[in-house]
Parts: structure tokens; sequence; C-alpha cells
């Protein structure tokens, strides 16, 4: 009798080990970091500052010196508490945010 179990529980235990090697891998994979997680990744921990730059509006991220964007917004045609603002500098991570700046300032 115990013949015919033998090839029951070799192929019962074989599918056991499939489905945890099958669930570990799945589990691995979804915790991958794909390309959209990255560009979110990236988009949420980088600083947008807002200042003057030679008299007009510019664009610097994560706090380089180069500017990423000029506009040409010149910023003394700006009200004085907009003017003052950008002296120091308008920091935003939030992107949606930053091009609603954007479009108050370029018009």
């Amino acid at each position: 009798m115990l013949f015919p179990r033998r090839p029951a529980f070799c192929l019962l235990s074989l599918l056991l080990i499939l489905v945890l090697i099958g669930s570990f891998y799945c589990e691995n994979f979804s915790t991958m970091n794909t390309p959209e997680n990255k560009i979110y990744e990236t988009q949420e921990s980088r600083v947008y500052t807002l200042k003057e730059y030679n008299g007009f509006l510019a664009l610097f991220i994560d706090g380089n010196s180069t500017p990423e964007a000029v506009y040409s917004v010149p910023v003394a045609s700006l009200p004085e508490a907009d003017r003052k603002m950008l002296t120091d500098g308008i920091s935003v991570t939030d992107i949606s945010l930053l091009q609603s700046l954007l479009e108050d300032f370029t018009g």
C-alpha cells in the first residue's frame, strides 16, 4: 500500500514547494523599483525653488546654484511682496504647487 501513496505525496510536496517559491518571487517582484516608482520618488524628494536670478524669475532644483530655467519675467515688475519672497526664494516639493506658482508669476 505504500507504493501508490508515494507518487501522490511526492507530487503534493513538489506542488507545495513550487507554490512557496512562486509566492516568494511574486512578493519580491511587486516591491521592485520600477521606473515609474523611481520617477515618483524623484519628484517627491526634489526641492524646487523660485528665486531672482540676474533680475529675472528663475527655477532652481535641489539647492543648485545654477538655475534649471530662467523665465522672461523681470522681478522688478512684480509686486513688492513677491519681490521680497523671491529674494529669499520660494521653495516647494510638490510639482503641482510649483506649476501653480509659475502660472501666477508668468501670467
